[in-house]
């Protein structure tokens, strides 16, 4: 891709063009790329150029969440999810004309720049507006399940994910998802295995979107870990460039700001329904509000709100509010 447009440019030149006919598209795969290589310098760049150019209707929200991907790893993840929830153009549905592949890296590339900002309910939100069938769900339902600390539902969709047609680039957030969770669990040695796999879906993406998913803590543990391992030198390869060595990559992604604010407690799942009644308690609604919401009297909802907080070790709405807000802030 990155000789493809190349080429372009060259051929624009000699015919006289400062820029390509479809230059903010262009723009747009340049934008990309640079993040895949972690070139924020480049990507800054990029983002002058594309608000100069004139934009295309055909692009949908990918230049909204390319922008928010960059203001995560410029340490902006809250400006990034608020350009998300506030911009019409992202549409977190599918929407006729959009391929599957396109979508499923749009909804992967969201997903993940809500967990950064710790927007746990805009996660959940974004879940429940999706079905199995939707592109993304899988990836979406892993990262949710990584933020509350679900081991089974996690190790599932990932496995899903690995095993269907998702394309490599949703594979390797996978096994980034997995490679975090078994971090946190101090399994280290299974950790380091899957994030060895995970590089090798990177070199076949030429991208280390996966690796920058990972939590600061599991970076600075894994990647010295795994310096020396050839499949580094396979990912600088992939990018076609003498400069761009797995040191350099490495440097980067280690001083990456923390990306995953979130430090889960793998020894508490919750199920989605669970999930659904905290964030509903997270709000100023009374408890009627809530019953009604989910179609139950006051009593039943009470009840189950006392098996939540027995679940959490808590004792009051206030403290199971408070302790998921602390969870986000680990």
């Amino acid at each position: 891709m990155d000789r493809n447009l190349e080429r372009a440019r060259e051929d624009a030149r000699r015919f006289g063009m400062a820029v390509l006919p479809d230059e903010y598209t262009a723009l747009c795969i340049e934008l990309m790329r640079s993040l895949d290589r972690l070139d924020l310098d480049a990507a800054r760049l990029i983002i002058i150029a594309l608000d100069q150019a004139k934009p295309t209707q055909f692009l949908g929200p990918i230049p909204h969440v390319l922008r928010s991907l960059c203001f995560v790893y410029e340490g902006r993840a809250s400006a990034a999810a608020k350009l998300l929830v506030e911009s019409p153009q992202v549409q977190l549905l599918p929407t006729t004309g959009i391929p599957t592949s396109r979508f499923s890296a749009i909804v992967n590339i969201v997903g993940f720049v809500l967990a950064a900002a710790g927007e746990g309910k805009a996660l959940q939100g974004l879940a429940e507006r999706m079905s199995p069938p939707s592109p993304g769900y899988s990836v979406v339902k892993a990262r949710q399940a990584f933020v509350f600390g679900q081991h089974d539902p996690l190790w599932t969709a990932t496995g899903q994910l690995l095993a269907g047609d998702d394309g490599p680039r949703l594979k390797s957030s996978a096994m980034a998802l997995r490679a975090d969770m078994l971090h946190h669990e101090g399994r280290s040695a299974d950790a380091l295995e899957a994030f060895v796999d995970m590089l090798d879906y990177c070199a076949i993406t030429a991208s280390v979107l996966a690796v920058t998913q990972l939590s600061k803590s599991a970076r600075q543990a894994l990647i010295p870990a795994s310096a020396d391992c050839s499949e580094w030198e396979a990912v600088a390869r992939s990018f076609n460039s003498a400069e761009l060595t797995a040191a350099v990559l490495q440097k980067r992604l280690l001083e990456l700001p923390e990306t995953s604010p979130v430090s889960p407690d793998f020894q508490t799942d919750l199920t989605p329904a669970e999930q659904s009644l905290l964030f509903a308690i997270d709000s100023s609604k009374s408890i009627a509000q809530i019953a009604r919401e989910f179609g139950v009297v006051s009593g039943t909802l009470k009840n189950r709100l006392s098996a939540l907080y027995r679940k959490l070790g808590v004792r009051s709405r206030a403290e199971a509010v408070a302790h998921v807000h602390r969870a986000q802030q680990r």
